[in-house]
């Protein structure tokens, strides 16, 4: 039977390579992913908070009252740490 390709996982010595891909969506997300920060949005209002996890569009805040925030970035002015 004749190869068809290659299959969508790694083998290495036998192990399959199932790690989940980082993405990176030149936006220095991966930098300020798990980082307390301050982040001022389009209309003026400012949140601070934990950024749990970046998506392309999106970014998950955790607040401190465990409120979790979905921010669309495009609404983002900017984000700096918090001190």
């Amino acid at each position: 039977m004749a190869h068809t390709g290659p299959s969508s996982t790694k083998v290495s010595r036998g192990f399959k390579n199932i790690s989940p891909k980082v993405q990176s969506y030149g936006d220095f997300s991966e930098e300020y992913t798990g980082s307390e920060v301050i982040i001022a949005l389009h209309n003026g209002q400012v949140v601070t908070g934990r950024i749990v996890e970046a998506r392309r569009y999106w970014l998950k805040v955790a607040l401190s009252d465990r409120t979790i925030l979905y921010i669309n970035k495009a609404w983002i002015v900017h984000i700096s740490p918090r001190r």
